[in-house]
C-alpha cells in the first residue's frame, strides 16, 4: 500500500495548524486527522468488549491517538485510529498537541 499523502504535500509531511480549513471539530479544533498521531497520557489497555490481551512489555506501553501523513493504510488517518508504544519511542509521524481544559 501507498503512503497516505495530503494532495498539497506532495513530498509528505505534517502541516502548520488551520491550512486545511475544512479540517475543523465540531468544537473549533484543527487537523485531527491526518497531520501527525498525537501521543496521549493513557497507558494501553484492552477494550472491554475486546478479545485481545495486553500481554507482556505491552503493559508499560502508553497510547498515541489519530493518523498521521505517513500512515501506510489509508483508514488510519481517522481520529479514531489508535497505535502504542514505549515512551520513549520516537518517530517523525508522532508528536503531541498542547492542550489545556476549557474555562
Amino acid at each position: 500500500m501507498s503512503k497516505y499523502i495530503l494532495p498539497d504535500f506532495p513530498n509528505g509531511g505534517s502541516i502548520p495548524v488551520g491550512v486545511q480549513p475544512d479540517d475543523v471539530s465540531p468544537r473549533g479544533v484543527r487537523d485531527m486527522a491526518g497531520n501527525v498521531s498525537e501521543w496521549t497520557a493513557s497507558q494501553f489497555e484492552e477494550y472491554t468488549d475486546s478479545d485481545y490481551t495486553v500481554r507482556g512489555p505491552e503493559r508499560r506501553f502508553y497510547v498515541f491517538k489519530g493518523g498521521s501523513w505517513g500512515s501506510d493504510d489509508a483508514k488510519e488517518p481517522r481520529i479514531a485510529y489508535r497505535g502504542r508504544g514505549p515512551r520513549t519511542m520516537s518517530d517523525i509521524y508522532i508528536g503531541f498537541r498542547c492542550a489545556r481544559d476549557a474555562k
